[in-house]
């Protein structure tokens, strides 16, 4: 280890790099998460919104798991471990919250509460994960997803509207995710 203050500076840099690019790979958990939407919105439109809880509970465990896989597999590449607890820490928390919404929503007969809450949750975690991971792209899911939300309350009720989330909220991940990883690779 050299103490001179150049060769310091630099490797300071290179590890300031590493963490920036580790944090800025995120396209496989948008790319597993956008395909876990689209049998939700299917099942949406065809038993209904209330049974989503059973789809959504075990996919999301599914795809926590695909992205640990991916998230070691990128360790032992590049050395550098990529932040899946954060991740999982705060897309749980939105499920969390999203199951609450609807379920209070529906109890209590509030259909923003019921349909604008899971979404709305979704938002918020792709917000907090931007600004942790000063990620435009995932700072520009948080408003597309907002966007999409708003177009498709505003047009479809019920079980439609929730469907048209989960597909809009599909696609947008799964662009998002292509991009991502278009931008990861020019940077490697």
């Amino acid at each position: 280890m050299t103490t001179e203050p150049g060769a310091l500076l630099r490797e300071l840099s290179q590890l300031e790099a590493g963490a920036r690019k580790s944090r800025e790979n995120v396209w496989f958990p948008l790319f597993v998460f956008g395909l876990i939407n689209i049998p939700g919105a299917a099942l949406a439109f065809s038993v209904g919104r209330s049974h989503l809880g059973p789809y959504f509970l075990p996919s999301i465990v599914l795809g926590g798991i695909l992205c640990a896989v991916y998230n070691a597999r990128a360790a032992e590449q590049t050395g550098l471990q990529p932040p899946l607890l954060t991740w999982l820490v705060v897309l749980t928390s939105a499920n969390v919250v999203a199951a609450f919404c609807s379920f209070v929503g529906r109890t209590i007969d509030s259909p923003i509460l019921n349909l604008a809450g899971p979404t709305g949750s979704s938002v918020a975690a792709y917000v907090v994960l931007g600004a942790w991971s000063n990620s435009l792209i995932l700072t520009r899911v948080a408003g597309a997803t907002a966007v999409a939300m708003a177009v498709s309350l505003a047009v479809f009720r019920g079980d439609a509207a929730i469907g048209v989330q989960l597909i809009l909220f599909a696609a947008i991940l799964l662009a998002a995710s292509f991009y991502a990883r278009q931008e990861w690779r020019r940077s490697s």
